[in-house]
């Protein structure tokens, strides 16, 4: 099968058609993988004597969500580098949920999400019950709770996922890094792992910034999952890179660094 490497958008790019008979099978199937999912993290808590151990059962079950969700999506994830030891902040690029399910399915890791996503019906609930670290969107009490939590867990052995953009965008280049959640690997002395993440799309009719990414102002999470899983699969390459220690204290200059190293892993993604 053929397959498109991920450019701009276009108006030219025909639209793709979604099969609401697939999505309907997927959107079932998918929910079938949720309620087992939340099963599993709440009888996981309930068992769990410390709240480390919860963690760990938090992190297992999501991601065996996260893995479920892929397999409703035919996303076939190709992976890359050295898989990121336990207590590490992971610093991926950002194009939407779809990273979340893409990079979520590999290893086990929190995430650290805007705080607004724990509103959304269903998932909001599990990541609620997930530990998912909240970020509301101005309020700098809130941040610093944000980071306080997101160094508590690297200290505790966990991997912790943040998108340093800030944002989502179209797939086509990286934002600039913001340095702010960089302070709780710093806290916590835990090593960064930058992440790129690349996608293929196995139709010629698909357009990665409308199909794929969620960042438009128009995109609303329903409609916009709805038309993703009626269409076709979707593979996935992640790359992760060498550990960085933190040498500095200016997290202007880690950012750009991450941002740099982000770039260069997913330039050496092969465009097969």
């Amino acid at each position: 099968m053929s397959t498109t490497e991920v450019g701009p958008s276009s108006a030219t790019v025909r639209r793709a058609v979604p099969s609401p008979i697939v999505a309907s099978l997927r959107f079932i199937a998918f929910l079938g993988c949720t309620a087992w999912a939340l099963s599993g993290v709440l009888i996981g808590r309930f068992l769990a004597r410390t709240v480390n151990a919860k963690r760990f059962a938090a992190t297992y079950w999501t991601r065996q969500w996260f893995l479920g969700g892929r397999h409703v999506l035919g996303m076939k994830v190709r992976v890359s580098g050295p898989m990121p030891p336990p207590g590490v902040l992971l610093a991926p690029n950002h194009a939407g949920y779809i990273d979340v399910i893409a990079l979520g399915s590999i290893v086990n890791t929190f995430f650290v999400a805007k705080l607004e996503i724990e509103s959304w019906p269903v998932i909001g609930y599990l990541l609620r019950v997930s530990e998912t670290v909240g970020v509301p969107r101005s309020k700098t009490r809130g941040l610093i709770v944000a980071i306080e939590g997101v160094a508590e867990r690297l200290r505790g052995g966990h991997r912790v996922c943040v998108f340093l953009e800030s944002t989502t965008t179209g797939g086509e280049e990286l934002l600039p890094f913001r340095g702010a959640m960089l302070q709780a690997a710093l806290d916590a002395n835990a090593p960064i792992v930058p992440v790129g993440i690349q996608y293929r799309l196995t139709r010629p009719d698909m357009d990665f910034a409308e199909d794929v990414a969620y960042w438009k102002t128009d995109h609303v999470f329903g409609p916009h999952f709805w038309r993703l899983i009626g269409l076709g699969n979707l593979d996935a390459e992640i790359v992760f890179g060498e550990p960085i220690l933190p040498a500095t204290q200016d997290r202007a200059a880690l950012a750009d660094q991450i941002r740099e190293r982000v770039i260069e892993l997913r330039r050496s993604v092969p465009s097969a």
